[in-house]
């Protein structure tokens, strides 16, 4: 089952959507993925870089679909990582640092 991976639920029934690894299928959603993640990425940059400053609120709106296209994107390249040591010891640093940001830096 190797040459299988999940790319997703189906909305309605809920079962998971299943493709075969390096196939078409694959390589389209991946395709779609990353392209989401680049013009979201364009809109980011224009209300960063826009004259006037976004407000608290839109820039929290903004934080919801960073997260999910971040985690998206990171999906795709973990795929082509290996499964060393140090892939696991970088995966426990990023989440002791989100739970030192969640908790003010103490």
């Amino acid at each position: 089952m190797d040459d299988i991976t999940e790319i997703g639920r189906d909305p309605y029934s809920g079962r998971r959507i299943l493709v075969q690894r390096g196939g078409v299928l694959e390589y389209a959603t991946d395709t779609a993925a990353l392209e989401s993640a680049a013009a979201f990425l364009g809109v980011v940059d224009a209300v960063l870089d826009a004259e006037q400053e976004a407000s608290v609120a839109e820039l929290a709106a903004l934080l919801r679909p960073a997260v999910e296209a971040l985690r998206e994107v990171l999906g795709i390249a973990a795929r082509y990582v290996g499964d060393g040591p140090s892939d696991v010891a970088w995966g426990e640093a990023a989440r002791e640092l989100g739970r030192r940001l969640r908790a003010g830096g103490q």
